[in-house]
């Protein structure tokens, strides 16, 4: 039961850093090309930080729970 309930927070917490991720990587925009030169923006989401941390952490967690399990 413990292993389970470990499975499931590890694969919570890659989800919450998957989408920390998703979020970081979906705020670039390209604004204009030519040839190789490229103008492009970035903006800094400050919300994908807390869930990218987050997300590690509570895999972390799952870690932890899935190991003391196998005990």
């Amino acid at each position: 039961m413990k292993k389970t309930v470990g499975i499931a927070v590890l694969v919570v917490g890659i989800l919450l850093a998957a989408f920390g991720f998703y979020q970081n990587e979906a705020s670039s925009k390209t604004l204009l090309q030519i040839g190789k030169a490229e103008i492009s923006t970035e903006k800094n989401n400050p919300m994908s930080n807390p869930l990218i941390i987050g997300g590690g952490v509570v895999a972390l967690i799952g870690v932890v729970v899935v190991v003391v399990a196998k005990k």
